[in-house]
């Protein structure tokens, strides 16, 4: 599977964020039009999300005809390093789970008070520690983001060790959790470096990396076919690339198994 052809984060007008343009009819009729043969609906799931929204979304799907393999999955918060939103009881809603550990501009996200660079990347990498080792998840979302949440990005991401990458990235593979492929063309600086140590660790370790775009509205859909000069920059090839489209529902297929 090819990033060029599947997108896994996509947000419709169910959650807060997303604009009411981004309708499930109208994006699958944009992402056949660019060729995608997997998408897969990610709508958030805060503390404060009523989960009947995913219910009406399947709904939606099943009534849309296309070529396109579709997916219905969530972007879950890790909260605290010990808790996320989604629980094992909450799985067999979703065909996948994504798990952003970096959402500390929400309120609701855990953000205590660091004294130094160090400590605030001890922090960022716990919530990508918890979310690399929740067994039912499957991605990490834009991986090693919002550090200036928490300081001067570049001390923060600049105190996180080559060896502390690779020990998450080997939690990450036996987990089967694949990260997010977020490094853009052209891309300089601290959080630029960190991914390119981590899409290169995942790359010479065998852990999946995951095509998304975080699409919020019509326009940023296909984003992720532009993206091949960042992913030649990072070693990576189509075969590190996640495939979960055999995840799709069909007519009286039960709901996802999980280890555990």
């Amino acid at each position: 599977m090819s990033y060029l052809n599947q997108d896994y984060h996509i947000h419709t007008r169910y959650s807060f964020c997303g604009w009411d343009e981004n309708r499930p009819e109208a994006i699958l009729r944009q992402m056949a039009r660019f060729g995608f043969k997997t998408v897969g609906f990610s709508d958030h799931l805060h503390p404060i999300t009523d989960p009947a929204g995913f219910t009406l979304l399947r709904q939606e799907l099943a009534a849309i005809e296309t070529e396109v393999t579709t997916l219905v999955g969530t972007e879950a918060e890790v909260l605290n390093p010990h808790v996320t939103t989604v629980t094992a009881e909450d799985v067999e809603m979703f065909d996948y789970i994504i798990l952003s550990p970096n959402h500390f501009h929400l309120g609701w996200v855990e953000v205590p008070p660091l004294l130094s660079p160090r400590k605030a990347a001890e922090y960022v990498l716990a919530m990508h520690r918890k979310a690399a080792s929740t067994v039912f998840a499957d991605i990490i979302a834009h991986p090693f983001a919002k550090a200036e949440e928490l300081g001067d990005e570049a001390e923060v991401l600049g105190a996180v060790k080559a060896e502390e990458i690779a020990d998450l990235v080997e939690l990450a593979k036996a987990n089967g959790v694949a990260f997010e492929f977020r490094l853009e063309n052209g891309d300089q600086g601290p959080l630029a470096d960190v991914l390119l140590e981590l899409y290169r660790q995942c790359h010479n370790r065998g852990c999946k990396v995951s095509s998304g775009s975080d699409s919020h509205w019509l326009e940023s859909l296909g984003h992720t076919q532009t993206l091949g000069p960042a992913v030649q920059r990072a070693g990576l090839t189509e075969a590190d690339f996640l495939d979960l489209s055999h995840r799709a529902r069909t007519a009286g297929q039960g709901c996802r198994a999980f280890p555990g």
